[in-house]
C-alpha cells in the first residue's frame, strides 16, 4: 500500500483544482450575470450557496 503522504498530496491537488472550477465558475458566470440582474429569482441564491 502506498504511503500516507501520496494520497494526501493526491487529495490535496484533486481540492485544488476543483476549487479552482468552483472558483472561475463564480466569477466568470455567476458575478457577472448577478451585476446585470441582481434581482434574478435564479441568480440570487447562487452566491449564498457557494459561500
Amino acid at each position: 500500500m502506498e504511503e500516507s503522504e501520496v494520497w494526501i498530496a493526491y487529495e490535496r491537488a484533486i481540492f485544488q483544482a476543483e476549487l479552482h472550477r468552483v472558483t472561475n465558475f463564480n466569477t466568470g458566470m455567476i458575478a457577472p450575470h448577478a451585476k446585470k440582474a441582481p434581482d434574478d429569482e435564479w441568480i440570487r441564491p447562487a452566491p449564498t450557496g457557494l459561500r
